[in-house]
């Protein structure tokens, strides 16, 4: 059962990136850059295919009932990926969590989730492993995978508090303070002209 004020994964990651960014889409102002949306989508597969992997039995863009979503679900192997096009940062981990715990909730009890990165964030992927004792590695060319299963034992506790914060911020009348524009979450939100014209 998901619980009350339940923040989905993708957005408590967001949140937990930019309070203002949260706030701003919580209050209905929304800006989707679809070109890029489309460009990140289509290199997934294509990337994929260009390995030689057979993805016949993938499914891209799996919905939870959340509103959360996968970037691919592999149900033979019950794996879920997260694609990545960024550098490497935690709160990805707390979105593959947080996806993993809503898994378990449907049911899903033998899941395993994925970050994968793109090649030349290869290094900066293996320090994150690498601080949470995760294991990692090169599962096909020019990617590479941490593997979420052992997380941080108080990740429900931090989600939660995390949670508890992001909530009241959004709730909040006034806009959350700008971030620095040279910070790499605005260079990539497609809120950066509105927050900085």
């Amino acid at each position: 059962m998901i619980r009350p004020n339940y923040i989905p994964p993708s957005l408590l990651s967001e949140g937990l990136y930019c309070t203002r960014r949260l706030w701003l889409r919580f209050n209905n102002v929304e800006f989707f850059d679809e070109k890029m949306d489309l460009i990140h989508a289509r290199s997934l597969k294509e990337h994929v295919r260009e390995c030689g992997i057979n993805d016949s039995g993938w499914r891209y863009e799996a919905r939870l009932p959340s509103g959360s979503r996968l970037d691919a679900w592999i149900p033979d192997e019950s794996l879920g990926i997260e694609f990545k096009s960024g550098h490497p940062h935690v709160t990805h981990l707390y979105q593959v969590w947080a996806i993993h715990q809503e898994l378990l909730q449907l049911g899903v009890q033998d899941a395993e989730m994925q970050l994968w990165y793109q090649g030349r964030y290869g290094d900066e992927a293996k320090k994150l492993a690498e601080k949470w004792d995760l294991d990692h590695g090169q599962p096909v060319e020019d990617i590479c995978a941490i593997c979420t299963d052992t997380g941080d034992p108080d990740f429900l506790v931090k989600m939660e508090r995390s949670a508890a914060i992001l909530i009241g911020e959004m709730e909040n009348k006034k806009m959350p303070e700008l971030k620095e524009i040279t910070s790499e979450a605005c260079r990539m939100c497609s809120f950066v002209d509105w927050c900085h014209s």
